[in-house]
């Protein structure tokens, strides 16, 4: 995950949503995240730095309450009632997930998530630098196992199966989209025209976006507020320089680039 531009999109995704920051009651120093679902379902990470836990709103922030004990590294509200809490751990994150917001946790293994994710409703994507893939079906059906009903590992049946995947190149940035999930393609080669890979409902479609001498996409998720969509372009440079942005408004049938 891109930490540093996770505020960003937060922000985006606020505002997005209709709902300002005055929903943000927890300390500033314990919030590592939000997420919401649509305009009245969202998650946040917060309580306190000594008390970490999971926040859940189904009024749109107006109140909140807690759902979990964990200390966030990031986290995925898909649906009203199903998401995604990446915990701080060594060496790597734990990952937990809840059909039923929160009741119920239960820690993914790699066969249900194998990368940089991001879900929607009944969709689950992740993103490997050479592989899609997506969860099926989710959230997870059927009953848990009667040992298995706080925290404990159960995939109920779902797995990730690949749905895309690049031979030259590399993945790089990944947003939903109506029906499925937008990502970015690195053609690796700044005269080569990078690419747009749209899933929708099943099909993949992918466009290429305009060169721009010195240009390549930045390691960082698109911004998609359909049928918009926002890829951002970097220079070569060490740290690499956000210095373009293609932007276009019918899906990625046609681009516009503007100088950051």
């Amino acid at each position: 995950m891109q930490g540093m531009l996770r505020p960003v999109r937060t922000l985006l995704i606020l505002l997005l949503a209709g709902v300002t920051a005055s929903v943000l009651t927890s300390s500033s120093e314990a919030i590592r995240g939000i997420s919401w679902a649509d305009s009245q379902h969202g998650w946040m990470s917060g309580c306190s730095l000594d008390d970490p836990c999971v926040l859940s709103t189904e009024n749109g922030g107006r109140t909140w309450h807690r759902i979990g004990s964990f200390e966030v590294e990031g986290l995925i509200r898909t649906s009203a009632r199903g998401g995604l809490v990446f915990e701080l751990g060594r060496p790597g994150p734990l990952v937990w997930w809840t059909r039923d917001n929160g009741r119920h946790w239960y820690e993914a293994t790699r066969a249900l998530v194998r990368g940089e994710p991001v879900g929607s409703g009944r969709f689950l994507f992740s993103q490997t630098p050479r592989s899609i893939f997506q969860v099926r079906p989710w959230p997870p059906r059927g009953r848990a196992p009667g040992r298995c009903r706080s925290s404990c590992v159960w995939n109920g049946g779902s797995r990730s199966t690949e749905v895309a995947h690049v031979d030259h190149g590399r993945f790089t940035g990944i947003a939903n989209l109506p029906g499925g999930v937008l990502t970015v393609i690195d053609s690796g080669d700044d005269a080569v025209p990078s690419r747009v890979l749209l899933r929708q409902h099943g099909r993949n479609t992918t466009l290429r976006l305009p060169v721009v001498d010195g240009i390549r996409p930045c390691a960082t998720d698109p911004v998609v507020a359909w049928p918009r969509i926002a890829v951002f372009g970097c220079t070569g440079s060490s740290p690499p320089d956000k210095a373009i942005t293609w932007v276009s408004e019918d899906g990625g049938r046609t681009w516009r680039v503007y100088r950051a």
